[in-house]
């Protein structure tokens, strides 16, 4: 499995992007260019909240997404497929990479 999808992997798990660079054993930036691309490319929808949307937003209170948070991410159909192009044989090596992370909570 390439690299970029082990990030794609995590990313689909919430694991957030210096945990994902550490576990990966690759640097920060390394990782936010892969993610940049994956938005690009159509596998991740950034869905970080911008402007003054989030005071309008009746969810607002509750909210885990916000101006002081990092990005968050959701993985699009064509992820997914790219996700389960991956061969058998790695899928393991991806859940002892996150086997210690706890996923983010999604509202």
């Amino acid at each position: 499995m390439t690299s970029y999808r082990r990030v794609l992997a995590l990313v689909a798990r919430g694991i957030q992007l210096p945990v994902a660079a550490d576990r990966l054993s690759l640097r920060e930036d390394r990782v936010a260019a892969m993610v940049e691309s994956m938005v690009r490319a159509g596998h991740l929808r950034d869905v970080g909240c911008t402007g003054d949307t989030c005071s309008a937003c009746p969810m607002a209170d509750g909210c885990s997404i916000s101006q002081s948070t990092p990005s968050q991410y959701v993985v699009t159909a064509a992820g997914r497929s790219l996700l389960a192009e991956a061969d058998d044989d790695v899928v393991p090596d991806i859940e002892a990479t996150t086997s210690s992370v706890t996923p983010s909570t999604r509202g």
